[in-house]
Formats: structure tokens, C-alpha cells, sequence
């Protein structure tokens, strides 16, 4: 965690403070960004996605339509590498 100086007291404070500890003047200078990623619901969804696939697909197989899901699935697969390509 970089230190940066307070411009009215001199003392080292954190450049991720807002305010310098010492004196309570605000911080000038570049800030660091939170260095943790903000997901928010995301692997939430995909978690709630993955689950719903998987029941699909039980549920297709039970009534003997498994196989042609596989197939479906693996033209669509060969489709989006084409188009990665």
C-alpha cells in the first residue's frame, strides 16, 4: 500500500485515505482503486444458470431426448468456435 505526504502536516498516510489521520485535511493525489472485483449477482446467476442446464438436461434424457440435446449442443459449440475464428 503506497504512502503518500499530507500537504498541511507532513505526515505519511495511506494513499487509500480520503482524509490524513493526523489532521483530518483531505488527501490530495492519485488515489488506488479497490484492488478486489466487485461481481455483484453474477456468479450468483451463473450458478442459478448451470443448476437450470443441468435440469434440462435430466429432464430431456429421462424422456429419451438426451442424445439429440448433446448433438444440439455440440453443433452450437462448433457454430460459436467458428465465429471466435
Amino acid at each position: 500500500m503506497p504512502v503518500i505526504k499530507c500537504s498541511n502536516c507532513g505526515e505519511e498516510a495511506s494513499s487509500t485515505w480520503k482524509k490524513c489521520p493526523h489532521c483530518g485535511k483531505p488527501l490530495k493525489g492519485k488515489r488506488l482503486k479497490d484492488p478486489s472485483p466487485r461481481l455483484g449477482c453474477f456468479p450468483s446467476f451463473l450458478i442459478i444458470i448451470f443448476i437450470a442446464a443441468v435440469m434440462l438436461y435430466a429432464a430431456m434424457y429421462h424422456i429419451g431426448w438426451g442424445d439429440e440435446l448433446l448433438e444440439i449442443i455440440a453443433r452450437r459449440l462448433e457454430w460459436l468456435k467458428s465465429l471466435i475464428q
